[in-house]
């Protein structure tokens, strides 16, 4: 009922009329149209305004199929909430219909079973005879958070049963859709949602997601905007990111992927598409971070997808070697002099290599000597203070542990 009555005002011009009748169907009497369907209600919620073409009403009930082309927010629909209303109407073995002309208006008809008759035993509960002593609350539409509402999504306390899952970010401003995508994705991620762009921001920079699915047409900041705000910080720009829209021309298409976004999908979308579309980003990450770990000498171009995450690397990288025979160049430090927080430094340099700042500084230490072994060039104790370790056993427990063998046996295997 929310739903339609919703809709009907959404469409309905000024000066238009929505009406609501309700019409019970006696047991003896069926509805018109419904043989057979008889001891229910027959509700009809209709309004004045431009209608819907004929060819288009069989299509009206799909997911994400929106009659209306334009994409202005004003007239704009989800494309979900007429489905899920098919969806409720028939679990209660009900049925939707509806009729429409052009310029004139549309009528949704809906007819709902009241008798006994129409149910299984299990599917009826006797409230007059036991007493009804709790009820489940609503779901929470959102947070007041800072003066805005961030749209939170109750999930089954099983649905994620790994803390250590990916997170998450799901910004889109209307909540069926984004109960949608939770729905199939709560099992392999921890969610947390944003109603628009700005809100959004706003939970990246808390909460820093693994990865982002946002819409494109959203108020007060809309999905081109955020993902140019997202990419152009180097706080945020490591983070995978999936634009999602109805808009599939080629030129929105490409809107999308020059602001930096890493992937592109467009409704109606496949459950499973958008599942395997993340999970690619993800395991794209981590083979990234894999080869950080496995190679001695590398490019900052061998760990990164875009430019910005590129030099970020390379300023990293040379600010440790800068400091390499300093031992005590520390994460503080390198947080000052590289202009990031320390927790926001921590988060993207572990998205980027799977270390915090203080490991990757040791692990850029390990690989210098590695090389320098490799040359053979000087003495195991040398080395250790040329890269930073004031203490050679120290170093040598720390170089075992990163490549499996003493600084002596590498460098005899390297001879």
């Amino acid at each position: 009922m929310t739903n339609l009555l919703s809709n009907a005002f959404k469409f309905t011009p000024e000066g238009g009329k929505i009406c609501v009748d309700f019409s019970p169907t006696p047991l003896s009497i069926p509805p018109p149209g419904k043989r057979g369907k008889t001891g229910g209600v027959e509700i009809h919620i209709s309004n004045t305004g431009s209608g819907i073409p004929s060819d288009q009403l069989d299509k009206i009930f799909d997911r994400f199929y929106q009659a209306n082309d334009s994409y202005s927010k004003d007239s704009e629909g989800s494309g979900i909430g007429l489905a899920l209303t098919k969806e409720l109407v028939e679990a209660h073995h009900g049925e939707i219909g509806v009729e429409s002309e052009l310029n004139k208006g549309t009528t949704f008809t809906v007819w709902l079973p009241i008798e006994k008759e129409h149910f299984k035993p299990e599917e009826i509960v006797d409230i007059f005879g036991e007493e009804v002593t709790s009820l489940s609350p609503p779901l929470p539409r959102g947070e007041e958070r800072g003066g805005e509402t961030i749209e939170t999504i109750p999930l089954k306390k099983s649905a994620v049963a790994d803390k250590s899952a990916p997170l998450l970010l799901i910004i889109e401003d209307n909540p069926d859709v984004t109960r949608y995508i939770s729905s199939f994705l709560e099992k392999e991620y921890r969610i947390i949602t944003a109603e628009n762009g700005k809100a959004g921001l706003k939970k990246t920079l808390d909460k820093s997601p693994d990865l982002i699915i946002s819409d494109v047409m959203m108020p007060e900041m809309d999905g081109f905007q955020f993902c140019r705000q997202l990419k152009s910080d180097q706080c945020t720009s490591h983070i995978p990111f999936i634009l999602l829209t109805a808009r599939a021309d080629m030129e929105s298409k490409l809107e999308g992927l020059e602001f930096g976004a890493d992937d592109y999908v467009t409704k109606p979308f496949d459950a499973k598409e958008l599942s395997v579309r993340s999970k690619n980003l993800l395991e794209q990450r981590r083979r990234l971070q894999e080869h950080f770990e496995r190679k001695v000498e590398f490019q900052p171009s061998e760990i990164t997808v875009n430019s910005m995450d590129e030099k970020f690397m390379q300023r990293a990288i040379a600010l440790i070697e800068r400091h390499m025979d300093d031992t005590e160049f520390s994460a503080e430090q390198f947080s000052r002099e590289i202009g990031m927080s320390r927790r926001h430094l921590n988060r993207k340099l572990h998205s980027l290599t799977n270390y915090p700042a203080r490991d990757f500084i040791r692990t850029i230490r390990l690989k210098r000597a590695a090389q320098l072994l490799q040359k053979n060039s000087d003495p195991v104790t040398q080395i250790a203070y040329q890269v930073g370790f004031s203490n050679p056993s120290y170093f040598t427990e720390c170089f075992k542990s990163q490549f499996g063998m003493s600084p002596t046996e590498y460098a005899s295997r390297e001879s």
